[in-house]
């Protein structure tokens, strides 16, 4: 298997023949009604053809990969040179698309360079298939004010354009995602930023509703945003958008910084409230915007994917497989690991399950058993877990934080250090203590300077308001929520395109959870290459792998565990099996 080590933790359907032959010829001049429910006699009359997914299911699959766009200033790097390659009736993705619910079409290719050709032949492959069409789109209308160059602006015209090409293609549209509105709208502080209220943005975006079910009379609309992944900005949205436009959204695709510290937990507050509202709440799962390869790429993505739905035990009503990145370049073969349809069929996984507890063995001792099975309960046996310690609480165990990777081809130099409640998006209490750090490449050589700290603070550089300290037990850290603290050694060189590792030797206090994070920063001289982030959090230390038997069961004796500290026991997965997490707290 291509590995979601489960180490990593811690560190639509527009498918249409359409009858009508002539779509609508609307503009918003004079045909975008205002009314989100149009009239019956607007409505075209169409034969739906079947779909192989039930829509129902949970969760639903999307996949978005990117388009064959030209290059252009916002997406210097290549169109994907496979993406038609999609649609032959050979192409090698059978596993992965009979498990799509919706193909997800990005509206800016759609409305502009796509050909009439080249969308009949998706329409007609995805129609065959039984797979859904929806599209992406930014619904707000630039101003003379604002809202030039920024995301979520393209309007109503556009959107008309969009709807329009896909009709004259045979398709019956099902779902349209909105692009970011309300992170444009309100949230945006850029230069040509807008500021609008809630209220004015949903009216504009209930515009853009009206107008494309002019077209698409039954459409189901949702939207894709940040909202500073904050519960309380998802709610002041979600409300607006029912004031104006009748109705709750159908969907609310969330989409992440991974890399901000204590994301799963903002997450599940995000995904718990809309389940109350009764918006079905979706995850986009992605690589980093500076992977350097398609299998680079896809490994992030998939252990984002377990990060969540493993462990934090997140249950997303839709999944979203996108990219709008360099990468991945190649769709095809399904079987290829380093193909964005394999992400798909790593999806599909059979889902697993495992269980933990305390027992007592035959001779009296304390065991930690439990037993692995799928998700219906079929045994699992000769399969490899792990059971490790997991602090809780108290002052956590020193770890040896580790992180392996290539150095950016551009890195001509890098240095290592901490962030807490600065540069992270984030504000929590933080109570840890660095011991030393360490960069190495190929010739084994830490190249960060008195990484240990023998010459007291010589070299590094702090600031930040709260107490950093140098003990006989290393660099003690301690802040409350708002306070900042932060450090970076001195520069070392680098060299690029080598596989380097680096570690920070700590002790992270479980409280600390996102708070912050330890540093690796790559410059090229005239600014930051990349940034390698490792979230202080509490560390699992392995006590032991050991293979379960015939009915999937595993059972190890039990160690004496410091006061705080709980059990963890993980199933890394395989190629046709979900990894699986169960934890025993204190």
């Amino acid at each position: 298997m291509r590995g979601l080590a489960l180490a990593a933790l811690a560190s639509v359907l527009v498918l249409a023949s359409a009858c009508v032959t002539d779509p609508p010829q609307l503009t918003p001049e004079s045909g975008a009604s205002t009314d989100p429910t149009p009239s019956a006699t607007r409505r075209p009359t169409v034969t739906r053809p079947p779909l192989q997914r039930d829509i129902a299911e949970r969760p639903q699959l999307w996949f978005a990969p990117l388009d064959p766009s030209p290059p252009d200033a916002s997406r210097p790097f290549s169109g994907r040179l496979d993406f038609m390659s999609l649609f032959e009736p050979e192409a090698p993705w059978e596993d992965a698309a009979a498990g799509i619910h919706i193909f997800k079409l990005y509206g800016g290719w759609v409305g502009g360079t796509a050909t009439p050709e080249e969308l009949k032949r998706v329409v007609a492959d995805l129609n065959r298939r039984g797979i859904a069409i929806g599209f992406e789109a930014s619904p707000l209308t630039q101003t003379e004010e604002c809202g030039a160059g920024v995301e979520g602006f393209s309007g109503v015209t556009e959107g008309l354009r969009i709807v329009q090409k896909l009709k004259a293609a045979g398709a019956e549209v099902r779902f349209v995602a909105f692009d970011h509105p309300y992170d444009a709208g309100v949230l945006d502080d850029g230069p040509t930023a807008c500021h609008w209220s809630p209220e004015k943005t949903a009216a504009m975006v209930a515009d853009y509703v009206a107008a494309i079910r002019g077209v698409y009379p039954d459409i189901v609309v949702g939207d894709i945003e940040t909202a500073a992944l904050d519960v309380d900005e998802v709610e002041r949205w979600v409300d607006a958008y029912r004031q104006a436009v009748g109705e709750d959204l159908a969907f609310f695709h969330l989409d992440h910084d991974f890399r901000r510290p204590g994301w799963q937990e903002a997450t599940l507050a995000i995904e718990s409230f809309l389940g109350d509202r009764g918006v079905d709440f979706g995850m986009i799962y992605i690589g980093n915007q500076e992977d350097e390869s398609d299998a680079q790429w896809l490994a992030h993505a998939e252990e984002r994917m377990v990060a969540y739905e493993v462990g934090a035990g997140g249950r997303p009503d839709h999944v979203i497989l996108q990219s709008w990145h360099p990468h991945p370049e190649r769709l095809l073969p399904e079987t290829d690991a380093a193909a964005f349809t394999n992400l798909v069929t790593q999806f599909l996984r059979t889902r697993t399950a495992i269980e933990i507890e305390l027992a007592t063995g035959s001779d009296g001792a304390p065991i930690v058993q439990g037993v692995l099975t799928t998700a219906d309960g079929a045994p699992l046996g000769d399969a490899t877990v792990e059971v490790a310690m997991l602090p809780v609480d108290g002052a956590g165990i020193e770890f040896e934080y580790t992180v392996s990777g290539t150095v950016p081809t551009e890195a001509i130099d890098a240095d290592l250090g901490y962030r807490v409640n600065l540069e992270c998006d984030c504000s929590g209490s933080a109570d840890f203590i660095l011991r030393e750090v360490r960069y190495v490449e190929a010739d084994g050589v830490n190249r960060v300077r008195d990484g240990a700290f023998s010459l007291g603070l010589e070299g590094w550089g702090s600031w930040g308001d709260a107490p950093q300290e140098l003990t006989a037990a290393g660099l003690s850290v301690g802040a409350g929520a708002g306070q900042e603290a932060a450090i970076n050694s001195a520069r070392f060189p680098v060299t690029a395109g080598a596989a380097y590792t680096v570690t920070f030797v700590a002790h992270v206090n479980p409280a600390s959870a996102g708070s912050g994070y330890f540093s690796l920063i790559f410059s090229y001289g005239g600014g930051e290459a990349s940034r390698v982030i490792v979230p202080l959090q509490a560390p699992r230390v392995p006590l032991g792998e050991l293979a379960t038997d015939a009915e999937g069961r595993y059972a190890l004796p039990q160690q004496a565990l410091p006061p705080g500290v709980g059990l963890v026991v993980t199933f890394a997965g395989t190629d046709d099996l979900w990894p699986a997490e169960a934890r025993l707290l204190p």
